[in-house]
Order: C-alpha cells, then sequence, then structure tokens
C-alpha cells in the first residue's frame, strides 16, 4: 500500500508538469496565430490606403489636365482667330473690339496679354499636375497600365498648355498641332475610362473627388 501510494505520488507532478507544457504550447500557438492574423490585418488595410491615395492622386490628375486642357483650348483658340484676322483683314477682334494690325506678332501679343488670368492659372495647374504626376509615379502593379496611360495623357496634356502659354509657328502648323491634340487628348480619355477599374478604391476616390 506504501509503495502504491509513492509511486502515485511521483507520477502526479509529472501528469502537472505535462499539462502546463500542454497549455503553454497551446497559448503560445494563440498568440502567434493572432500575431499573423493581426500582420495580416494591419498589411491588408494598408495596402488599401496605398490604392485609395493613388486613386484620388489619380483622378485628381486626370480632373486638373481636363480643367487645364479646356482653358488652353479657350485661349489657343482666340490665338487662332487674332492670327487669321491679321493675316487676311489686317485686323482682328477681341472683347468685341476691332483692332487693326497687319503684324500678327503684335496682334498675338495683344491676345496673350487678354488671357493674362488663364495663362497665370494655367502655369499654377501645370504645376499641380506636375506634382501629382511624381506621386504617381510607383503605382501599385494592377494599376501600371492605367499610369502608362496616364503619362500619355500628360504629354499632350503639355504640349496643349505650351502652346497656350507661348504661341509659335506658323498659323498652319500651330492650327494642326492644336487640331491633333485635341483628337489625341479626347481618344485617351476615353480610353482611360473604359479601362479605369471598378474597385473600391476608384469608385471612393471619384467620389470624394467630385464632392470636394
Amino acid at each position: 500500500m506504501e509503495t502504491e501510494s509513492m509511486l502515485q505520488e511521483s507520477t502526479e507532478p509529472k501528469k502537472s508538469k505535462s499539462k502546463s507544457i500542454i497549455l503553454l504550447a497551446i497559448l503560445a500557438l494563440v498568440v502567434i496565430a493572432g500575431g499573423f492574423f493581426g500582420y495580416n490585418s494591419y498589411q491588408a488595410s494598408a495596402k488599401e490606403k496605398d490604392e485609395f491615395a493613388y486613386a484620388k492622386n489619380y483622378w485628381d490628375a486626370a480632373y486638373s489636365m481636363i480643367s487645364g486642357g479646356a482653358t488652353a483650348e479657350e485661349v489657343t483658340n482666340t490665338y487662332v482667330s487674332v492670327w487669321r484676322d491679321t493675316i487676311y483683314d489686317d485686323q482682328y477682334v477681341l472683347d468685341g473690339k476691332v483692332n487693326y494690325s497687319s503684324d500678327f506678332n503684335i496682334s498675338l501679343a495683344a491676345a496673350r496679354k487678354h488671357h493674362a488670368a488663364e495663362i497665370a492659372g494655367l502655369i499654377v495647374n501645370d504645376e499641380h499636375v506636375k506634382g501629382l504626376m511624381k506621386k504617381l509615379n510607383d503605382p501599385p502593379k494592377k494599376y501600371e497600365k492605367l499610369h502608362d496611360m496616364l503619362l500619355d495623357m500628360y504629354t499632350v496634356y503639355k504640349a496643349h498648355t505650351e502652346m497656350a502659354e507661348d504661341p509659335s509657328g506658323s498659323l498652319d502648323s500651330f492650327s494642326k498641332s492644336l487640331r491633333d491634340n485635341a483628337v489625341e487628348f479626347s481618344s485617351i480619355w476615353e480610353k482611360l475610362n473604359v479601362m479605369i477599374p471598378e474597385d473600391e478604391a476608384f469608385k471612393k476616390a471619384k467620389l470624394e473627388i467630385d464632392t470636394e
């Protein structure tokens, strides 16, 4: 009896110790699993934030180029009108007033002065778009094609605004470049609208940009 009692006493601490080790192992697994899922959750949240920030800058850049392009078109249309009228009629019209001139350089200078506020606004907009394009330089992999398309749009936009800021060349070459830019810009914008993904980041970003 005494021997059985001693054996029972000697095995109880071993069982207790084994249970403690098992409990510690389970706790360790729980902590590791919690950390793993927590890290994954953090990574997913960070990815969502990055994609939203990218999408918002993307929409901002695209809309800013459209706005700037419209202003540039207004200014350059004035140049073409003044330029043509000066060459063929020795006169041009600004603000409903007839001005007489046989030198299109003088007429264009007057047109630039007439649109000084719009040109100043274009320069500010150019800097804004340039800053956004730098931010968009490292796109998430799934947005790489969109980024390439926006770069094409930016190239045309810059060519158009530069013509508004400083007209040069002949009337024919200037007019042709304007037409070509307008066609290419519209084509790129249409393609972008087809390519832009229907994911949550772009939807949310567009909604936020539209309501600002």
